[in-house]
């Protein structure tokens, strides 16, 4: 068994395909997605074991580089494994915290991992300074908790029967109107999702992909079949767009909005309702409407009826225990966080 780092477009096809294989695979992970991360001085690696010509276990590593020379590492939703070769996960854990060393990082996080993975991450770090919570919480790129609405075993049909009344109503008044939903397949038309996403994020302060990096993401995804992105248009106008990917075991709602003037959120209900058939449609088992949210974001998902998963599961490794205890006092200080959140929104762009 080889341990690599999977740089070359075979080895990264390794990693996809494992990852799509897996149960507790993240759309979120998948090599080309990865490729189009927009955080500023991050790097991300992508860390196999190799066993006859395919990828036995794997993670991906994020590497932070923080103002005044500090670096945190953190470990998304991993390691995993291949059925029957899980022997091989303190191997590579070993391995991610000697990588993670030669950074030089303050410390590493391991976060939204199988529960089984936890003993191996323990005995691993057996005599280390480990924490079993967070300290690294200003961007996670996966889903510490998630909403799933569950496909297996339903049709179109029975998928809509499992929405709340209110929601089953509006689709089958939008199956009577002219609400006109589009599969995005041609540049041009990106640029339409694209502008209802930017009149959202203006709308809640949010930040953004630039318009190349989100043009460059879709391109990708057509190239390797790992999505959807549709728009639907009210009255003629452009309503409200999602954009889903597919990774194998499910399918995870990336990004999305909704034009309130024009449709409320009834074009955007149609959309989510569209994504989960074309899921389903391909055999994947659940579609992930991302995290719980708060208000009416929160609301509006929890009519679909979905099952709340919980990946809260962390462990922390202090490689340099007195660095990250400082580390800790101070990114765990709110007027901190807001600040960091705002260098990064201002590099992001």
């Amino acid at each position: 068994m080889t341990l690599i780092q999977a740089t070359t477009p075979e080895h990264r096809a390794l990693w996809d395909e494992l990852l799509r294989s897996h149960p507790a695979g993240s759309g979120y992970l998948l090599s080309w997605y990865l490729e189009h991360q927009r955080l500023p001085r991050t790097e991300v690696e992508i860390w196999l074991f190799v066993r006859d010509g395919k990828a036995a276990a794997g993670a991906v590593l994020y590497c932070y580089s923080l103002p005044g020379g500090a670096r945190i590492c953190q470990v998304p939703s991993g390691p995993i494994a291949r059925a029957g070769q899980h022997k091989c996960l303190g191997e590579l854990v070993a391995a991610i915290r000697a990588r993670a060393t030669e950074l030089g990082a303050t410390l590493l996080q391991f976060e939204a991992f199988e529960p089984e993975v936890r003993d191996v991450l323990r005995d691993t770090f057996a005599g280390a300074d480990v924490r079993d919570e967070p300290i690294w919480k200003m961007y996670h790129p996966t889903l510490w908790r998630e909403y799933r609405v569950m496909l297996e075993g339903k049709t179109s049909e029975t998928l809509l029967a499992s929405f709340d009344t209110s929601t089953r109503r509006h689709l089958r008044e939008a199956a009577k109107s002219d609400v006109d939903i589009r599969t995005i397949t041609e540049d041009g038309d990106v640029a339409t999702a694209y502008a209802l996403w930017n009149a959202g994020a203006a709308r809640t302060r949010y930040t953004i992909r630039t318009a190349e990096n989100f043009q460059s993401l879709i391109r990708a995804m057509w190239r390797h079949d790992g999505g959807v992105l549709l728009v639907s248009y009210v009255e003629g106008q452009a309503a409200a767009f999602v954009h889903s990917v597919f990774h194998g075991q499910g399918s995870v709602y990336i990004s999305g909005a909704h034009r309130p003037e024009v449709s409320s959120t009834f074009g955007a209900r149609v959309l989510q309702y569209r994504a989960m058939c074309l899921a389903l449609e391909r055999g994947i088992r659940w579609y992930s409407l991302g995290g719980p949210a708060t208000g009416g974001i929160r609301e509006f998902k929890e009519r679909f009826r979905p099952v709340l998963v919980d990946n809260m599961r962390f462990v922390t490794v202090l490689l340099k225990p007195l660095r990250a205890k400082l580390l800790k006092s101070i990114i765990g200080r709110t007027s901190w966080m807001h600040a960091a959140k705002r260098w990064v929104a201002r590099k992001a762009k």
